[in-house]
């Protein structure tokens, strides 16, 4: 089943998703997050975050944040990917 989000999205809007939280089944011991169970590089796994626009094709989200490397500090951070369009 879908959530409406109430959000208006028009063609060309650029929009950034962040997501936290756990999804706790009763068929699994450990909770999953956005990113789901088993994520690849370009896909989120089992029981992750997806999105729809209208009747369109799902899309997607996931925890939508990575680590970065900043240089010879070796400091991480989280960043977002670049927008959807």
């Amino acid at each position: 089943a879908w959530t409406d989000s109430s959000v208006v999205v028009r063609k060309g809007d650029r929009l950034v998703f962040w997501a936290t939280g756990e999804l706790r089944s009763s068929s699994r011991s450990e909770p999953s997050g956005p990113d789901g169970i088993g994520p690849s590089v370009h896909r989120v796994g089992k029981g992750g975050l997806v999105g729809r626009i209208g009747d369109g094709k799902t899309f997607d989200i996931g925890a939508r944040t990575h680590l970065i490397w900043k240089g010879a500090r070796r400091s991480y951070r989280l960043v977002s990917p670049p927008p959807l369009e």
